[in-house]
């Protein structure tokens, strides 16, 4: 589905659809503003690390809550927590400071 979102962004002129894999998996890319830098606050090993527990503790939970629901509901709900994570981790790590390079460096 995140292949798809490189297309749609293309069609409909926007470049966020074009970073989603960025902002799906945000542990790469993190970093902090110096003075006059930006820093890397994690290294490639442990941003893989991250995103697979982060993405598995969400399979896991949405298994559980998912199991009753219809198949277009799932579907529906899927695509919405989705939506709802990612914005809710790049807004909770902007609190912190913390900001993700899109374009893989800052």
């Amino acid at each position: 589905m995140v292949f798809l979102l490189q297309p749609v962004g293309h069609l409909l002129h926007s470049s966020f659809l074009f970073f989603a894999p960025q902002l799906i998996f945000p542990y790469e890319g993190l970093v902090v503003r110096g003075t006059d830098s930006y820093h890397y606050i994690l290294s490639h090993t442990v941003a893989l690390i991250l995103s697979f527990v982060q993405w598995a503790l969400v399979y896991f939970c949405f298994v559980w809550f998912a199991r009753r629901l219809s198949v277009f509901y799932t579907i529906l709900a899927a695509i919405g927590i989705i939506l709802i994570l990612c914005i809710a981790t790049n807004i909770g790590l902007g609190l912190f400071g913390v900001s993700v390079a899109l374009d893989g460096r800052p």
